[in-house]
């Protein structure tokens, strides 16, 4: 597998979920404008929904949470290591056969 048809299919995947993301973003941002009917109603709304946003991040983040997540994270970089590593061996190998 050529390094160029790598990096043109990892940023084909980035992309794509690039774009879903702005995309929910967008709607979400669509929906709370379109819902409210006054100003103060936006406001109240937009505050509200930072507060929510601001909880659940804190709830995610917490002391228990953090260490599950950081070692949930190192065991994926373990094995994208790994993998790393066994795939360099194999192109090492083939260049020298």
């Amino acid at each position: 597998v050529n390094s160029k048809h790598q990096k043109f299919f990892l940023f084909s995947i980035l992309s794509i979920f690039g774009v879903l993301i702005l995309g929910i973003i967008g709607f979400v941002f669509y929906q709370t404008v379109l819902s409210s009917s006054s100003d103060l109603q936006l406001v109240q709304t937009v505050d509200s929904l930072g507060t929510n946003i601001a909880d659940l991040i804190t709830s995610i983040l917490s002391k228990m949470n953090i260490s599950i997540i950081g070692s949930v994270l190192s065991f994926i970089i373990f094995i994208s290591v790994y993998f790393w590593f066994e795939y360099q061996k194999k192109a090492g190998s083939q260049l020298l056969a």
